[in-house]
């Protein structure tokens, strides 16, 4: 086959010829390679344009690739710069708004100046701690003044005003009974008074050795005893231990002893003649100060009733009080005595004999109620001397009294025969019964003159009884409820802490003008309102006195009401009174009657107590030893107290059984009471602590016990109690209670109560180093204005406290012997008051209008003027918590000054630099490691509201002013974040200390809580050296002891604030609440505070407190009071 370039032939050739189907094959052929190799050729072409256009659109994919990358780096960075600038922009806002409430606050700071100013421009009293002004010149002599004149003795008349100023601090000065004794020869002041009464005495803060600057000379008279063989009967019946002569020989007498206080307390001898030792004696216009009054002897305002002196020298006196609960006791009411001297020339008084007769048939009558009711000392007491008036004797020993008053829910007090407003055994009965918590129940007190009645409300404390209500007073103790019978047993035992449980100096004496001071007084002789009736002295020199109380509760007890004692004695020439002997044989039947209640009424000591000597008045002796009457009184709801024969309106041997009654919480039931003398009578209210019950009503007596309602019977023991502890019970408690009752009397107002003196960590030579600090707040709330420090006014009501609220000084707050501050109680101004005259220092919301959020956070309004807080931060060794804590107190509202209690023994780091949080914080340290340190009133401490925080809590400055604001309503309460309650084990029968969530607290943790600071200067000066002492061993429990406290005072639980239940505690290198013991000690806290404070004053609250208009919708142009609590 030949090629195919041989065959080539044109397409057209110029010649025609004809060719061959072969040929034209070819030619397609050929014709078909061309075109198929055109093609090729432009698919090769086509192929090179696509590679290149693909290689050109990867080359540009790889440019795009990158100009997206750079894109978006620049987009990236772009929007990077955007945000830089919004948060930039966020925070010129916040700061734009943090300046702004900066600029909102110092402008209501502004103005809260301006309202400063105009207010200081205005004329408006301030007032301060008084300028002393003192005496400067010995008193003048004058002429004496006769019997007569003495006998009408009252402050108007008597008294030299012009040595006693108003800001004079009322100086005493003391005549040393060494150098200066009064007494005849063989006669002698008891050595353990003589030596108590110039160590209490010489570290009172009134004492002055200067007797030229003296308000009053205090003469101390007794209790004069034998130092030699006794005469005979005949040659002793008219002596008087007392020589007249030297005491008006005495060198700042001034012719008619006026200013002078005679101070005659009993201890040893409680119804001998010499209780009374200036009965028929000319004291002047001296003021007596004793037990035992006859009842023309007394001068009402001027003399002063006291107990004996039955208690301890000073000191803690709570070991001696029973427990104030149960409200009632095994004996609803009880009573040991025998009436000695009884002589045929006392004629018998036909309502007491009755009175007598329907104790006993009150006592066997049918019903469960059990009675102690002895009327005769079984075994009979050892005869006493021939006393001028009869009383009702001791039964017993002291211990065997203790032990029955403790079992009493009431203990009998019966007054002297008719003529003696007070008498030292009577007086002795009512320390008892308080000492030991059974409410005094005092028949006839409408005839008697009680201790420190002038400023002592004894009906809050004792159920205070004529004896006309005799037949009543079954039914009346039974009515008692258990509430009240703790509030007497609590205030009964409040007064016998602060004014009877230890020795105190009391002045007796016979003098012109000199104020008498004694436990017996016959009714011609006391002169109200001038002389001071005061009880023996019964109890130690001083110190805690709680151990000699039995406790508060139950409130009904084994007997309803008891009474022991024999009338001593009673010669031929003391005729019977058809009164009394109706009375008697009443108090018999009663006894005896048809009652479930049980009575302890012995009329006769059984055996026979020791025959003392004879004295022309007989009285109702004590049986038995005083630890057998305690028992008796503490099985006993009441205490039956029967008077001395008429014409005494005290005795000591009443006043003895007064004491008693009261020491072991048997409500004092003081028959004839209308015709007697209390000790104190001026200031206390013995209406709250007895029964106080004229003769008539001893047919009444049974029904009105029987309708004594608990509650009401645990009030009577109560007060009865506070009254016992605070004036009765020791030396020192009657040395003050008679010291402040003159005081008082005068209108001169109290020393102020000295605060604790700082000592800085910090002074000129060391200086701490200080940082500056901004903490962020929250932009859209404002707490408050930033204020200049403003301290809250001091001592403001110096001479207006004790005239206006006198009644609660001595009553409620048992506190007259120190000038205060302030108090939690100061009364607050009607709500016109601060826009009508009285504008000062208050800043009402809106001006008056009122507001939401926004006028809310402008001004503090409330019921009281402006004001600022301190906060007090315990620390030990914790810099780093410390400093934290402090930091988020930068620019707070409303704070004065932190104050750091530094426990730790070495002190904080010189290198630490301290934030300067805008108020001074200043670095004080104890003298020794105690949790106490925390509730010290320490002098830098300004301001009444004190925050109480740990070193370790976080709580946000909203929480902070939302408790300052809650805790100005609730002045007297504590008020704070964290709540805990105590719980009952049942099976021990004890309390648990209890941090679980519960609908029901009792306790706020002072960690983070508020309270006055008034509640600081009590912790540390009033409240028993027990509880504190148990604090420092346990390094535990002083907020449950500080709760205790307050609960105790107020008889109110805490306040709750927010819903915040614990602390969110930061990381710290240790912690007391982490030890293993930390519970368990709390348990055993709670349960001993209870036995020291002879009840469980802790209260139950169900509810806490948020802001007004929390959780509540309101429109959005107006602002919350706060946002978050």
């Amino acid at each position: 086959m030949a090629s195919y370039g041989d065959d080539y032939q044109p397409l057209h050739s110029s010649s025609e010829e004809e060719k061959s189907p072969a040929v034209a094959k070819n030619d397609w052929i050929g014709h078909c390679r061309r075109n198929i190799f055109a093609l090729f050729l432009m698919l090769l072409f086509l192929v090179s344009c696509l590679v290149y256009r693909m290689n050109r659109a990867h080359q540009f994919q790889l440019d795009l690739s990158v100009e997206a990358t750079r894109l978006e780096s620049h987009i990236h960075k772009l929007q990077w710069g955007i945000g830089q600038y919004q948060r930039e922009l966020v925070k010129l806002q916040k700061e734009r708004l943090r300046e702004q409430n900066t600029l909102e606050q110092l402008k209501i700071g502004v103005k809260q100046a301006q309202e400063a100013q105009q207010e200081a421009m205005r004329d408006h009293p301030k007032i301060t701690l008084p300028l002393t002004l003192l005496a400067n010149s010995l008193p003048k002599k004058m002429n004496t003044v006769s019997t007569g004149v003495a006998a009408t003795c009252a402050m108007h008349n008597c008294f030299d005003h012009s040595r006693c100023s108003l800001t004079s601090g009322f100086p005493v000065y003391l005549y040393d009974p060494g150098e200066h004794s009064v007494q005849r020869a063989g006669y002698d002041i008891d050595e353990f008074l003589k030596k108590t009464l110039k160590q209490i005495l010489g570290s009172n803060a009134h004492i002055v050795t200067d007797p030229t600057e003296a308000c009053i000379f205090l003469v101390i008279l007794g209790e004069a005893l034998l130092v030699k063989q006794q005469p005979t009967a005949s040659s002793h019946t008219h002596d008087c231990p007392i020589d007249t002569q030297k005491l008006y020989n005495l060198p700042y007498w001034g012719g008619d002893g006026r200013n002078h206080v005679l101070l005659n307390l009993a201890r040893r001898d409680l119804s001998s003649r010499r209780t009374n030792a200036l009965l028929q004696q000319n004291t002047m216009r001296a003021i007596v100060v004793q037990s035992a009054f006859e009842m023309n002897q007394f001068r009402p305002g001027y003399d002063l009733i006291v107990p004996p002196i039955l208690g301890p020298p000073g000191g803690d006196v709570w070991q001696e009080c029973a427990s104030m609960v149960p409200a009632r006791r095994k004996y609803l009411i009880s009573f040991q005595g025998e009436m000695r001297p009884r002589t045929d020339s006392q004629a018998s008084n036909p309502l007491d004999d009755f009175i007598l007769e329907h104790l006993t048939d009150m006592s066997k009558g049918p019903t469960q109620d059990q009675f102690e009711l002895q009327f005769q000392c079984v075994p009979a007491t050892e005869q006493q001397e021939a006393d001028s008036v009869s009383d009702w004797t001791l039964c017993g020993s002291d211990s065997s009294r203790k032990h029955l008053l403790k079992d009493s829910t009431f203990a009998l007090i019966l007054p002297p025969l008719s003529g003696r407003v007070a008498s030292t055994l009577m007086l002795a009965r009512l320390y008892e019964a308080l000492r030991s918590g059974a409410i005094p129940v005092i028949l006839g007190a409408d005839e008697l003159r009680l201790p420190y009645a002038e400023t002592l409300d004894w009906r809050r404390a004792a159920l205070l009884m004529p004896k006309a209500r005799i037949t009543e007073l079954h039914f009346l103790l039974r009515a008692v409820q258990d509430a009240d019978l703790l509030l007497l047993r609590r205030q009964g035992r409040l007064i016998w802490e602060r004014y009877l449980s230890s020795v105190q100096a009391t002045v007796d004496t016979n003098t012109m003008r000199a104020i008498v001071i004694q436990s017996a007084f016959e009714m011609n002789q006391f002169r109200p309102g001038y002389d001071l009736i005061v009880p023996p002295i019964l109890g130690p020199p001083g110190g805690d006195v709680w151990q000699e109380c039995a406790s508060m509760v139950p409130a009904r007890r084994k007997y309803l009401i008891s009474f022991q004692g024999e009338m001593r004695p009673r010669t031929d020439s003391q005729a019977s009174n058809p009164l009394d002997d109706f009375i008697l044989e009443h108090l018999t039947d009663m006894s005896k009657g048809p009652t479930q209640d049980q009575f302890e009424l012995q009329f006769q000591c059984v055996p026979a107590t020791e025959q003392q000597e004879a004295d022309s008045v007989s009285d109702w002796t004590l049986c038995g030893s005083d630890s057998s009457r305690k028992h008796l009184l503490k099985d006993s709801t009441f205490a039956l107290i029967l008077p001395p024969l008429s014409g005494r309106v005290a005795s000591t041997l009443m006043l003895a059984r007064l004491y008693e009654a009261l020491r072991s919480g048997a409500i004092p039931v003081i028959l004839g009471a209308d015709e007697l003398r209390l000790p104190y009578a001026e200031t206390l209210d013995w209406r709250r602590a007895a029964l106080l019950m004229p003769k008539a009503r001893i047919t009444e007596l049974h029904f009105l016990l029987r309708a004594v309602q608990d509650a009401d019977l645990l009030l009577l023991r109560r007060q009865g109690r506070l009254i016992w502890e605070r004036y009765l019970s020791s030396v020192q408690a009657t040395v003050d209670t008679v010291i402040a009752s003159l005081r008082d009397r005068l209108g001169i107002p109290p020393r102020p109560i000295p605060s604790v003196v700082s000592h800085h960590i910090f002074n000129i030579s060391v200086t701490p180093l200080m940082a500056k600090i901004r903490l962020t707040i929250q932009p859209e709330e404002s707490l408050g204005p930033i204020e200049p420090p403003y301290p809250s006014p001091a001592f403001g009501r110096n001479y207006t406290i004790l005239r206006v609220q006198s009644m609660e000084v001595w009553n409620d707050w048992v506190e007259p012997y120190y000038l205060y501050p302030q108090l939690p109680f100061d009364p607050a101004l009607p709500s016109e008051a601060k826009f009508i005259g009285s504008h000062t220092g208050f800043r009402p919301i809106g001006k008056g209008i009122g507001g939401a959020g926004k006028e809310f956070s402008e001004a503090l309004g409330g019921n009281y003027p402006r004001e600022q807080f301190t906060i007090v931060i315990l620390s030990y060794d914790r810099e780093h918590a410390l400093l934290g804590s402090l930091r988020r107190l930068y620019r707070l509202p409303y704070l004065y000054k932190v104050v750091v209690v530094w426990n730790s023994p070495k002190s904080p780091q010189l290198s630490l630099r301290w934030p300067a949080i805008g108020v001074p914080v200043e670095v004080v340290r104890g003298q020794h490691n105690s949790l106490n340190n925390r509730f010290l009133p320490w002098d830098v401490i300004e301001t009444e509201a004190v925050l109480s925080m740990d070193d370790d809590v976080q709580i946000g400055q909203d929480e902070i002013v939302f408790g300052f604001r809650v805790w100005r309503e609730h002045r007297d309460r504590i008020v704070g974040l964290p709540g805990r309650h105590h719980a009952w084990d049942a099976v021990s029968s004890t309390w648990r200390y209890n941090y679980s969530f519960s609908c029901e607290l009792s306790m706020v943790l002072t960690g983070a809580a508020f309270l006055h600071k008034y509640y600081m200067y009590l912790y540390t000066y009033h409240m028993p050296q027990a509880i504190r002492d148990k604090v420092d061993e346990n390094m535990n429990c002083e907020d449950i002891a500080m709760n205790f406290l307050v609960s105790h005072i107020t008889r109110r639980p805490p306040v709750k604030i927010t819903s915040r239940w614990s602390f969110r505690r930061r990381g710290i290198k240790s912690s007391l609440s982490q030890r293993p013991k930390h519970l368990e000690d709390r348990h055993k806290c709670i349960n001993f505070f209870s036995q020291v404070f002879g009840y469980t004053p802790l209260l139950n609250t169900q509810y806490r407190a948020d802001s007004v208009l929390f959780k509540t919708h309101i429109s959005k142009d107006r602002k919350k009071c706060f946002k978050y609590v």
